[in-house]
């Protein structure tokens, strides 16, 4: 197969993922509503919990963080050392945005090789 075989091959696979990624997005979309309904409906009727011949559903409630004031928020975590209550992720723009006029002490970056494609 030549170059040019697959980069059309690559173009085809492209094009088939991204129409599942939008039929699993009108889906998940059908998902939400049916379980926001389906929510609203148990609480009318005071349940909790719930089964049919085919599944068993329950309704349950987690407490979940949502900031008011990061500044805030990330002065408690430099005072206490908290830093678990972050995620471990390094933001990709700011690091190289600082790695252009100074090393990042902790940090080294290294090279990975992609592959741009852009359809015409």
């Amino acid at each position: 197969m030549n170059l040019d075989e697959t980069i059309d091959r690559l173009k085809t696979v492209k094009e088939q993922i991204k129409d599942l990624n939008t039929e699993v997005k009108e889906l998940k979309e059908r998902e939400d509503e049916i379980t926001r309904d389906l929510m609203a409906k148990m609480n009318e009727a005071g349940l909790k919990r719930m089964a049919n011949d085919n599944a068993t559903i329950s309704v349950a409630t987690e407490i979940v963080p949502d900031p008011t004031d990061w500044d805030l928020f990330y002065q408690y975590i430099k005072d206490t050392g908290q830093f678990e209550l972050l995620h471990k992720r390094i933001s990709l723009p700011a690091f190289r945005e600082l790695l252009q006029s100074q090393e990042v002490p902790g940090m080294q970056s290294r090279e990975l090789m992609k592959l741009n494609f852009r359809s015409l």
